[in-house]
């Protein structure tokens, strides 16, 4: 699961991948550095999902989902403070509650290639603040979205809150969300997305729709309550049946979509079932 992160206004360019029992890194301005082990894990223990953030002060951080021996799994992290020459002591942000199943379509109860044990992390380029968003299954063993921050480099971080939108229903199938992504925009907005089934009926099909929400610090809002985020939008234009995606582990709507700054502009690329065993992506500014 190699990653890259580039700063080019401080120099700065990382990339980590998961090898047996460690994160492997290399930094530099042309990645010609030799990869070095940055996280070392011991026995029966793995990474995936690393993802580098650079902070504006040039601070490299390799976050990871670390899969202890135990089986329990927690958001990993290691901290360069001199631009990746060097990484200090694995440390863990938090734990990682996951469901028993990921996510499941409603009705056929189908499962969906998902996030479940992963997250998403987003770095403001301009304060530092941290962002992560992930899969959670402590209501209720159901995955929802859940968001924690960081005003400190990742020294402490922000109680867990679910933010996603989705509303309640007799069915908690329909009340899960899932593959959340996170971008901060201009003037420090903080953006996420991610899947649901809200508007999915027993029709035969899966409907299945795409969402971003956000919080707005420049207003007042703070992040880390629940009732500043808002703003709902639908980013998908109609529905789609979640049975069409072809299925690889689970019905795979495809690996690489998520937000991105553009000048301060938020893009959203995600997949979407269009025809059976057939996924388009979609490229989206998110309001």
């Amino acid at each position: 699961d190699p990653q890259a992160s580039v700063s080019n206004a401080l120099g700065v360019a990382a990339a980590a991948w998961a090898d047996l029992g460690r994160s492997l890194s290399g930094v530099s301005l042309d990645f010609t550095d030799p990869a070095a082990t940055i996280a070392g894990l011991g026995s029966k223990a793995q990474t995936i999902n690393n993802l580098i953030a650079v902070q504006p002060n040039g601070t490299v951080i390799d976050f990871f989902t670390h899969i202890l021996n135990n089986g329990s799994v927690k958001l990993g992290m290691v901290k360069s403070n001199d631009r990746g020459a060097h990484f200090g002591p694995l440390s863990h942000a938090f734990g990682m509650i996951v469901t028993n199943t990921g996510t499941l379509t409603p009705d056929a109860r189908e499962p969906v290639r998902d996030a479940n044990i992963l997250f998403d992390v987003a770095v403001d380029r301009e304060n530092g603040n941290l962002y992560v968003v992930w899969q959670d299954g402590s209501l209720g063993n159901v995955d929802r979205v859940h968001f924690s921050m960081s005003t400190n480099g990742g020294n402490s971080w922000s109680p867990s809150i679910k933010i996603n939108a989705t509303p309640a229903s007799k069915s908690k199938y329909r009340e899960q969300a899932f593959i959340p992504s996170v971008e901060v925009g201009a003037n420090h907005k903080v953006f996420v997305t991610y899947y649901d089934f809200r508007n999915d009926t027993s029709n035969g099909q899966e409907l299945t729709d795409y969402w971003a929400i956000s919080c707005d610090p420049a207003a007042g809002a703070n992040c880390r309550m629940k009732s500043a985020w808002g703003n709902e939008t639908r980013l998908t234009s109609s529905s789609f049946d979640m049975l069409d995606a072809p299925v690889a582990r689970g019905h795979f709507l495809g690996d690489y979509q998520g937000l991105v700054n553009a000048g301060g502009t938020v893009k959203a690329v995600f997949g979407k079932a269009v025809s059976d065993n057939v996924n388009d992506m979609f490229a989206v500014t998110v309001p």
